[in-house]
């Protein structure tokens, strides 16, 4: 859920968690502990959220190790899970030569929950790779990565890390690229060869600092969800029309004052969220009783 209320009655709760459980909660977007000021949250459970999992650190390397060993004994792996064992960039690089030997049939590498501030230069050898989940680590960079070389790489995920200020051009040449994350970053603009990513079906942006959208975002013709809530874009380009199998519009908590008129555009609209942009205020009952197209409509006037 991306929103909890734990009361004074639950708070006991917390503290049978486990600095591991609590991690869980980090697609959280608010965390509300309403009537809980004099017990507050246990301090146990603040650490585990706010810092890495230092309970697991000094296994966190062996049991990685472990699995690309059970995976390379097993033979022809597809997937390789190692999330939340605590990797830093210099364990990751440690099981660099295990993992590149079964670059002909992995698939699927799961990376997210790490402590990882870099993307090595060599996951572009996993040329097989179709699906690269990096989410909540604190990337300061993945620009050493020649995404180019991913030619069957259909979901990329580097959301959630808070850290990261930016994604390289080469993202736009994941001809087989579907779906991307990069929200709750620090992103000052999406690279305008993201619109050539003619395969994208879903773009999650949110959270970050954008101003604008490239103006050629109308290109993305098989995008079907589109979320750039919580950014501080002040206008979308006219292009957004464009985009002919787009079903989910979300640009919450920007800094809008009115949708270009092209909105009108999108047969497919079957979502909208425009909340929290000060500048537009709730429609009529009767307009927002038509759905979205009507919504989309009625912010596009003039």
């Amino acid at each position: 859920q991306p929103q909890v209320d734990i009361g004074l009655h639950k708070i006991a709760a917390l503290h049978s968690l486990s600095p591991t459980q609590f991690h869980r909660t980090a697609l959280l977007e608010t965390l509300k502990m309403s009537g809980t000021v004099e017990a507050g949250p246990p301090e146990r459970a603040v650490k585990a959220f706010y810092a890495p999992l230092d309970a697991q650190s000094a296994l966190g390397l062996e049991k990685a190790r472990d699995e690309v060993e059970r995976a390379v004994q097993a033979g022809n792996p597809t997937e390789l899970d190692l999330q939340q064992y605590g990797l830093t960039d210099s364990d990751l690089e440690s099981l660099k030569e295990s993992i590149l030997a079964v670059t002909g049939t992995l698939k699927t590498l799961n990376l997210f929950f790490n402590e990882l501030t870099q993307m090595p230069a060599w996951i572009a050898d996993l040329e097989n790779l179709e699906e690269l989940m990096a989410g909540c680590n604190p990337f300061e960079s993945v620009s050493a990565v020649d995404f180019s070389k991913l030619k069957k790489l259909r979901i990329l995920d580097v959301g959630f890390g808070e850290t990261l200020k930016s994604i390289p051009d080469s993202v736009g040449d994941l001809a087989s690229l579907e779906k991307l994350f990069v929200g709750n970053n620090k992103l000052q603009s999406l690279p305008s060869s993201v619109t050539k990513l003619s395969n994208l079906q879903e773009l999650h942006a949110y959270g970050n600092n954008f101003k604008e959208l490239p103006d050629s975002i109308g290109s993305l013709h098989s995008l079907r969800l589109l979320n750039v809530g919580r950014n501080q874009i002040q206008s979308l380009p006219e292009s957004i029309g464009e985009l002919r199998a787009l079903e989910s519009l979300f640009v919450y908590e920007n800094t809008l004052s009115r949708l270009p008129a092209s909105v009108t555009k999108l047969a497919s609209l079957t979502a909208i969220n425009v909340l929290n942009n000060f500048d537009m205020p709730m429609p009529p009952q009767d307009v927002y009783g038509g759905g979205p197209k009507a919504i989309a409509a009625y912010y596009a006037r003039d």
